[in-house]
């Protein structure tokens, strides 16, 4: 790609951009990271993966999920700055193996917070209880 822009001042900045992983399945979380020239991260610029977009951090990162199969173009943008070289990644569909041990994984964080709050209110009403006996008792 050759890239022309109209840049407000003659200072131009350039966005470098690299990717965790070219490769990935998908629904795979990976790190998209955006830097300027002088390998600064750049918060708040855009990361452009097909149709999806990302915004980086103030580490200049980006957590990146995509749901489809399919190769797709990275690249990032930021005003002032003149937009980042492309990226190719590869994202495949993942294995029922691998979708199971992700449901298996929710499934259980979902039941482990659901106990945590029954043993919470469990033990709120056993200190209710102890209190009222203890307030009849002692009178």
């Amino acid at each position: 790609d050759i890239l022309f822009g109209y840049l407000e001042t003659w200072e131009a900045h350039a966005l470098k951009i690299s990717v965790e992983e070219t490769e990935v399945k998908t629904n795979e979380i990976f790190i998209v990271t955006v830097r300027n020239e002088s390998n600064d991260p750049v918060n708040n610029a855009t990361v452009h993966i097909g149709s999806y977009t990302f915004v980086t951090d103030d580490n200049g990162s980006a957590e990146v999920k995509i749901p489809k199969s399919g190769t797709y173009e990275v690249y990032a943008e930021k005003d002032g700055y003149v937009r980042s070289e492309k990226v190719s990644i590869k994202v495949e569909r993942s294995s029922f193996l691998l979708w199971l041990i992700q449901m298996i994984i929710y499934l259980l964080k979902t039941f482990i917070q659901h106990l945590l709050q029954f043993v919470k209110l469990l033990l709120i009403k056993m200190v209710c209880k102890v209190q009222s006996t203890l307030h009849i008792v002692l009178g």
